[in-house]
């Protein structure tokens, strides 16, 4: 049973009551309402499918305006997820995009404090399906893109830490948490994948968050710094791992028409196509074999 999502003025974005979840279908998608005041056509049905896990706005669980352009423009459909049973969700899918929020995290994640004097690791619900949906794309070995919080979910799963405070941990040289569209650049290292997309060595980016990570190890390649030297961009380092981090929202460039910023939204749209063409191969072969 398909559920679609309706545009929620209020919020500036789409959503669905968290009571419509839990009674309903698994497939969760944007109605044509939302498509019009996207002002862009639905994609193809055959086009790839990206699963995005939906944040939350009041009673509603929600995808962003600019996520859903900037997917859009790209030429995917979008297969929003709801937080119980997103294993299940996301099946059929192309591609994972975990976005930004706010919510708690394991407190293993952080450098303040000893974890193991805690007690028992707390999380929340919606933290716990971010880990869940990021080995969930492992296993079936499609692409990831991590914004925002999203990033620090992948980073921490792989062993990197995190500041809770990044303004405690850093200083105030940059201004992390702020509304300010341009708020600093950043330092794109050559050589990475972010360098290979964005082509340039500089790119000035939003900031919204107070929490950073801090602690790298070689499970990841750093793709760029803030000027204080709070990871911006990273990539996971196993070859054709095809997973990539950014700290900020390039969505929100995208929508004002950014081709640098909505280069790492055609690349993850790239990759669902790479591995949609694999899959269908692979049933090929295996009906072949039959």
């Amino acid at each position: 049973m398909k559920k679609e999502l309706r545009f929620l003025p209020e919020y500036n974005n789409f959503g669905i009551e968290k009571i419509d979840l839990a009674t309903g279908g698994r497939m969760i998608e944007l109605s044509d309402e939302c498509f019009k005041e996207l002002g862009l056509k639905r994609p193809p049905k055959d086009a790839p499918k990206v699963a995005f896990l939906m944040g939350q706005d009041g009673i509603y669980h929600t995808i962003g305006k600019p996520y859903a352009y900037a997917l859009t423009l790209a030429g995917l459909n979008i297969v929003c997820v709801g937080y119980a049973n997103c294993e299940e969700q996301m099946k059929g899918c192309h591609a994972l995009l975990l976005p930004g929020g706010s919510f708690t995290s394991p407190s293993q994640y952080y450098v303040e404090g000893d974890p193991a004097a805690e007690g028992e690791p707390k999380t929340s619900f919606r933290a716990e399906a971010y880990r869940r949906c990021f080995h969930m794309a492992t296993a079936m070995n499609i692409p990831v893109l991590g914004i925002c919080a999203g990033m620090q979910i992948i980073a921490a799963e792989l062993g990197c830490r995190m500041s809770s405070n990044l303004k405690d941990f850093l200083g105030d040289e940059v201004a992390h948490k702020t509304t300010a569209h341009e708020a600093h650049e950043i330092d794109i290292i050559p050589g990475t994948l972010l360098y290979e997309l964005v082509k340039a060595k500089k790119l000035t980016v939003n900031s919204r968050h107070t929490e950073g990570i801090v602690e790298t190890n070689n499970l990841v390649v750093i793709n760029a710094l803030a000027p204080d030297g709070c990871p911006e961009a990273i990539e996971v380092a196993e070859e054709g791992a095809n997973i990539l981090g950014v700290q900020w929202h390039p969505e929100d460039y995208v929508m004002k028409g950014d081709k640098k910023h909505f280069a790492i939204y055609r690349w993850l749209a790239q990759k669902a196509r790479e591995t949609q063409a694999f899959n269908r191969a692979a049933e090929e072969m295996a009906v072949a074999f039959t």
